[in-house]
């Protein structure tokens, strides 16, 4: 009875050491992912990387408000009926290579469903860490194509997918990164 009780904890032990790989993989592909594209500059031609703004912006809002190649910079809106959002993205410098500068404006407000009326518009200027790392990430994809991983931390991955038996619990390039 002790065997089998022991037997079942060294199980539960290792499927956490597994899981906790997992993370650690990740969290590796992450850091490693935001060194390359995290505010660096793109040493590419301006129009290049006016296009790469303009199709992530256009992915993630309604309309363009205005945009400007020649001084480098869009501003793209979208709303609901409890949010207002603008998004600009400028060119900070003008000779390669060249830096972009993000900026936002959220408006808010809530809706009281008992009588149908709202609340005044609350306004904030803060953009997300993550949200920024989400638009640069898509601005260095749509200039340079995917993110490739370092041999051997490419070879870490494979490794652990070689133990894995169900295809879920994978790394998946795509899926996870």
């Amino acid at each position: 009875m002790k065997t089998l009780k022991f037997g079942i904890v060294i199980m539960f032990l290792s499927q956490i050491a597994v899981a906790q790989s997992k993370n650690d993989l990740l969290e590796q592909i992450d850091i490693y992912q935001k060194s390359i594209y995290q505010d660096k500059p793109y040493d590419v031609e301006k129009n290049k990387l006016f296009e790469a703004m303009n199709q992530v912006a256009a992915s993630e809002y309604q309309k363009i408000l205005r945009e400007s190649e020649s001084r480098g910079f869009c501003e793209y809106y979208a709303e609901g009926d409890l949010f207002k959002e603008t998004l600009t993205i400028e060119i900070a410098n003008d000779k390669q290579p060249y830096r972009l500068s993000f900026s936002i404006k959220i408006e808010r407000r809530t809706k009281n469903y008992m009588d149908g009326t709202y609340s005044d518009w609350q306004t904030s200027y803060q953009i997300k860490r993550s949200y920024l790392n989400k638009l640069q990430h898509g601005i260095y994809v749509a200039l340079f194509g995917p993110i490739k991983l370092p041999e051997d931390l490419q070879a870490k991955i494979e490794k652990y997918n070689e133990i894995q038996t169900k295809e879920k619990k994978k790394i998946i390039q795509g899926r996870d990164y």
